[in-house]
């Protein structure tokens, strides 16, 4: 049997003992064969510290005098053929703590040093309540307490010896006493030099030169950093020379060998000597470094410089590169040099362009080349030089000169001057003459007509361009005489009859050749029948077109047509008469011929008849062929000795190979024939080959074809093509084979495919092939048949199994037949049994939880779908056995406290690592006092679903452990380990942040300061204060009492320097802690002030002080004053410094006269002086008895 560990009601999992205690751990087991028995703990060796005694039954673990390092897990295993079984013990031990932390420390200055450390990793099983920090001479062996109650991991110790070397050690301090110290291994010397600077980097290079940089040290050596060594040496030398000294951070090192490598260091310098050095990360070679050149035109707006002309431009660009760019600027494709108007200036970070004097030619792409050997760039800048336009674009043509007026027409400047040309100035000047008058001076176009010209005078013209910046110089003209140079114009072309019908005629023509100098205005139209010789006119005005219809013919006459054309010169002789035409109906021409058929030596053709028959029956057709050529070129041939009736002719006799096309000719009765058709374009005569068609039949087009299952399904489809093509019936990428179910039936014309008596199966898409030599066509359709679902896809997922019930899951059926599913069927049965019971008639969904199984049983279900034809094909699962598959949880986390209050607790958990393949379904919380060994239920009548819960009905000042035990399907985890005791109490907080610290006075080495409490105390007692202060131009805060607080809300803070402005903040604590600090008080200055001295007489004094002769006269007067004052005593004739005892402070002075007699009657003058000013006061003093 597998081993078992017996746990009873005694049974204890956590033990607590107190340090020096005995730890005994009992625990009984049993299991067949007799299990092996270990007891083990993380970190530890046992055999050392336990003694550990074993039998069949049971095993004892004892260890005598423990102390904190044997606190812990201990984990005791049994194990034999069957199995292994364990459970662990939480031992705490209560005892002086561990040693804390590692120590650390910072800000080491002439006189003090700041430690740091940890927590220690064993309390000693209770909380820490302070720390303990001491010092030694390292000369010494005795230490001394610095502190002995400091409550935070941080101290800064104080009065430290200058130049001499001190151990450390901190020890924590709990209820049980003060544990192990933990000690600085090696000895820290608070000494005056400065600390090593901070992170030297190596920012740049040059081929002789390096620029470095560091940060500032950690601390000055309680002396001011006056300055930087910077040291170097050469890779492999063992020799650091001076590099240079300064007092930036920041240093460039010149006159280095470049490609050579160097490392470089640093030491700060302070009155006290020169820090330890800091080197840099790693040495670096001299060298130049590889930086493409670039240059910046974020100053030029959009790269465009706009100059008047005459004025000076500036191209100013920043530039960049290393090593340092070579620079080149070019105009366009010229590269600019330096002359009297060009000046070029150039840095290493810059470049300029200036150009004086501009011109008009300056304009264009100035283009910057920057060149090093990482690289080559170049940047453009547009510069627009503005100023008055160029001539304009000559010559001035002279065209339409007449007696009176001639028309000028000219081009714009090729130079607008950089704006927009406003107008011209036209100019005449006769012949014979030097003035010049003006035309038009405001003209907008490049065209004007200069009107009131003289009669036979010779004119010379001149055009100058006008800009908003001036008037462009002016270009002349040839001379021209003012007459009409034109004659009558040549003839027209001889005019073609484009439109005939019964009673109107349409004709066109050409212009003139030659228009005789002069524009042609009109046309003149005359006619002539054929059997006469007389013409007549047919237009009343001149025609302005190159084309005229000529109306009211005698139809079946013929009719002949010229033209005149008309100028400002006359009337052109007549052009050559029109070809003869009848007045008829015309016949409109056939529709262009179709090639129906082509092969070797014939064409098949067929056209549509003539839209319009001219008023007669269409009695046959004239087909005509000529050999095809791009140009056109060729004559048309009869292809038909009689006449066609049909619409439709085959040509013969053709040769192989040969291109011809082919026009037809209309015939009506009247013997009208139409003009020719349009042609056929070039045909080849040779075999044809013609893609493959496929056309389904009507009643299979449409996205889908549907059929009930049982009928048979006929695909049908109208194909052709040549040469004849192969066919065939595809499924998906299988061929339809012929079959008992497919009958198969190929012709040239059709396809025929049918499959009888279809089912579900025969869904899908059918693919028609058609194959020949001129390519492939493929048409598809898409067949549903109405049947009941497929069996659902994939498998039935059987889970959640247990004794009772299992949850089945399964897929939607990848055949629905053809309907929506509507429902599954879900059914079982036992193995033992061939009988189906249905479990679920009408599930909706696609998953069904099975129940009122059989313990043990095996089972076998299986699912259908359903649609409006019925249930489907089943599927069914493999056995399944009724028992459950899971078990308890593991243990869930240790409680832990979120919260308290006055009378309750909110505790969290962490939920088990495993939950045992069930759903947990319950937590177990109880709770114990620290003053009981019996634990109780929490949640007796209500479950807890999170692992959170708040635990009520507590009381104050009472202590509570707590454990959680999770519940699932199977039964109850083990519990969880007891948590920590904790406290019901109202809960407190940090207090908030005092006033900032006001100042009540100051001296030249002192700062008294003041504070309000905090408006709100965090529901605990103020404990005290921590105040901290600042030096000007530094950001470190630091504490300039001793104490770990202040008791009162004020302190004095002395040791200051008198040049220096400080900054003061400060902060409230708390048994929670401290709060936030304070707002920092503005920055102060110890000075001196200055008050003017006063003095205060008691009453007894104001009035005459008597005094018997043998006595002693006492006269104390309170004295104020800052700084304090001289005090002076005087009487008349009295030295008072040899007669009396005079005791001065800062505020009081007291005179004793012992021993008075007469003479030491009188008025006594005292006197207080400092710089703010003077005071005196006067006492009357009376003795009386004296002889």
């Amino acid at each position: 049997s597998a081993p078992e560990i017996d746990i009873d009601a005694n049974f204890k999992q956590t033990h607590i003992v107190r340090a020096g205690a005995t730890i005994r751990l009992f625990i009984a087991f049993s299991g067949r064969p007799v299990p092996t028995a270990v007891w083990s703990k993380a970190d530890a060796n046992l055999s050392l510290r336990a003694d550990i005694q074993t039998t069949d039954s049971f095993s004892t673990l004892t260890v005598e005098e423990c102390n904190r390092n044997d606190a812990g897990k201990y984990v005791f295993t049994v194990e034999n053929n069957s199995g292994s079984k364990s459970i662990t013990f939480t031992v705490k031990v209560l005892d002086t703590p561990g040693p804390p932390g590692p120590i650390t420390f910072k800000d080491v200055t002439r006189g003090s040093i700041t430690l740091m450390w940890d927590a220690p990793v064993l309390d000693g099983g209770s909380r820490i309540h302070h720390y303990v920090v001491e010092k030694r001479e390292a000369s010494r062996r005795s230490w001394q307490v610095v502190s002995s109650k400091c409550t935070r991991q941080i101290f800064k110790v104080t009065d430290l010896a200058e130049g001499v070397p001190y151990y450390y050690r901190v020890s924590a301090e709990n209820e049980y006493g003060v544990g192990e110290p933990c000690e600085l291994t090696e000895p820290v010397v608070a000494t005056e030099e400065p600390a090593p600077p901070k992170r030297l980097d190596i920012i740049d290079t040059t081929k002789s030169s390096v620029v470095l940089a560091w940060l500032k040290p950690d601390h000055d050596g309680g002396s001011r950093v006056t300055g930087y060594l910077l040291e170097m040496k050469q890779k492999g030398s063992d020799k650091w020379i001076p590099a240079g000294q300064t007092k930036q951070l920041t240093f460039t090192v010149e006159g280095l060998v470049e490609n050579t490598e160097y490392e470089f260091r640093v030491k700060a310098k302070n009155d006290a000597g020169y820090s330890e050095p800091r080197e840099a990360f790693s040495s670096v070679i001299i060298k130049e470094p590889q930086i493409e050149p670039t240059a910046d035109l974020s100053e030029i707006s959009r790269q465009l410089i706009t100059c008047k002309a005459g004025s000076a431009f500036t191209i100013d660009i920043p530039i960049s590169g290393r090593p340092a760019p070579k620079v080149t600027w070019k105009l366009e494709e010229m590269r600019l040099k330096e002359t009297e108007r060009v000046t070029i200036k150039t840095t290493k970070d810059r470049t300029t362009l200036t150009v004086k004097d501009s011109m008009r030619g300056d304009s264009g792409k100035y283009y910057l080349t920057l060149e090093n050997t990482a690289g080559v760039k170049t940047f453009t800048v547009t510069v627009v030089v503005i100023g008055r336009p160029g001539p304009v674009t000559g010559p001035i043509e002279i065209s339409s000169v007449s007696a009176e007026s001639c028309m000028l027409t000219w081009k714009e400047p090729e130079d607008d001057g950089g704006s927009d040309i406003t107008n011209y100035i036209v100019e005449k000047r006769e012949s014979g003459t030097t003035a010049w008058q003006l035309v038009n001076s405001s003209v907008k176009r490049t065209q004007i007509k200069v009107t009131r010209l003289t009669k036979y005078q010779e004119y010379s013209f001149r055009v100058s361009s006008e800009n908003r910046f001036g008037v462009s110089k002016p270009l002349e003209s040839k001379t021209v005489v003012a007459e009409h140079p034109f004659v009558p114009p040549s003839p027209p072309s001889r005019p073609e009859v484009y439109s005939v019908s019964a009673n109107a005629m349409a004709i066109r023509w050409e212009e003139p050749y030659h228009d005789g100098g002069s524009k042609v205005i009109g046309y003149w139209v005359e006619k002539k029948e054929r059997n006469t010789i007389l013409w007549v006119k047919e237009n009343k005005v001149p025609c302005c077109e190159c084309n005229f219809k000529i109306t009211g013919l005698v139809e079946g006459l013929e009719y002949q047509f010229r033209t005149y054309a008309l100028n400002a010169a006359g009337v052109s002789k007549a052009s050559e008469a029109s070809r003869p035409v009848v007045a008829q109906n015309p016949v409109d021409p056939p529709g262009r011929p179709e090639v129906t058929d082509v092969t070797r030596s014939t064409v098949s053709l067929s056209w549509s008849p003539p839209l319009y028959d001219g008023g007669s029956k269409v009695i046959g057709y004239i087909i005509e062929r000529k050999p095809y050529n791009e140009s056109g070129d060729g004559r048309w041939l009869k292809c038909n000795y009689t006449i066609v009736s049909e619409n439709f002719f085959t040509v013969t006799a053709l040769g192989e190979d040969e291109a011809y096309e082919f026009r037809v000719l209309a015939k009506n009765a009247a013997g009208v024939i139409s003009k020719g058709s349009e042609s056929t374009g070039a045909v080849i005569c040779k075999d044809e080959y013609s893609p493959p068609k496929a056309e389904l039949d009507a009643r299979l087009k449409g996205e889908v074809v549907t059929i009930r299952a049982g009928s048979d399904l006929v695909l049908d489809a109208a194909i052709g093509g040549k040469p004849e093509p192969k066919v065939f019936w595809s499924k998906g990428d299988k061929e339809l084979d012929l079959c008992e179910k497919i009958s198969l039936q190929y012709t040239s014309k059709r396809a025929i495919a049918i499959i009888k008596f279809c089912d579900r199966s025969d869904s899908g898409k059918y693919t028609l092939t058609v194959k020949n030599a001129s390519g492939t066509k493929q048409i598809s359709v898409l067949v549903k048949v109405l049947d009941s679902p497929g069996p659902c896809a994939g498998k039935i997922t059987v889970s959640r199994i247990t004794e009772e019930k299992c949850t089945l899951a399964w897929n939607i059926p990848e055949e629905d037949g053809g309907a929506q599913i509507t429902h599954y069927i879900v059914e079982r049965r036992e193995t033992s049994r061939l009988h189906w019971v249905i479990v679920e008639a009408e599930c909706q969904t696609l998953s069904c939880v099975v129940t009122k199984l059989i313990k043990n049983n095996e089972y076998i279900f299986r699912v259908r779908g359903v649609n409006k034809y019925g249930p489907g094909v089943p599927l069914e699962t493999e056995p399944v056995i009724a028992r459950n598959a899971f078990t308890i949880p593991t243990q869930p986390g240790t409680p832990e406290e979120v919260s308290v209050g006055k009378e309750h607790i909110i505790i969290q958990w962490t939920k088990p690592e495993s939950d045992g393949g069930s759903e947990i379904k319950d937590y177990l919380v109880d709770k114990r006092e620290r003053k009981s060994l019996r634990w109780t239920r929490v949640n007796r009548d209500y479950t807890i679903y999170d692992t959170r819960l708040k635990v009520t009905g507590l009381m104050e000042g009472g202590q509570y452990q707590f454990r959680v035990t999770a519940v699932n399907a199977a039964g109850n985890s083990e519990p969880s380990e007891a948590s920590q005791y904790m406290l019901c109490k109202e809960p407190s907080y940090t207090p908030a942040a005092p006033s900032a610290p006001r100042v009540v006075d100051t001296t030249m080495h002192s700062i008294s300061l003041a504070w309000s409490k905090p408006t709100y105390d965090g529901g605990a007692d103020i404990l005290g204060y921590v105040l901290e202060m600042k030096e000007e131009g530094t950001e470190q805060w630091y504490r300039p009492h001793t104490t770990p607080t202040l008791r009162n809300a004020e302190f004095t803070v002395t040791g200051l320097k008198t040049t220096q402005k400080y900054q003061f903040r400060v902060a409230a604590t708390n048994v929670n802690g401290m709060s936030e600090f304070s707002e920092s008080s503005a920055e102060i200055e110890p000075v001196e002030r200055i008050e003017k001295p006063e003095l205060e007489l008691a009453d007894d004094l104001r009035k005459t002080v008597t005094v018997r002769a043998g006595g002693s006269l006492r006269l104390m007067v309170s004295v104020s004053g800052r700084p304090a004052p001289v005090i002076t005593w005087s009487k008349q004739g009295i030295d008072l410094v040899s007669r009396g005892i005079i005791d001065t402070t800062d505020s009081y002075t007291l005179l004793i006269v012992d021993k008075v007699n007469r003479y030491d009657a009188g008025k006594y003058v005292i006197e207080a002086e400092n710089q703010s000013g003077k005071k005196s006061a006067t006492i009357s003093v009376k003795v009386y008895g004296s002889l």
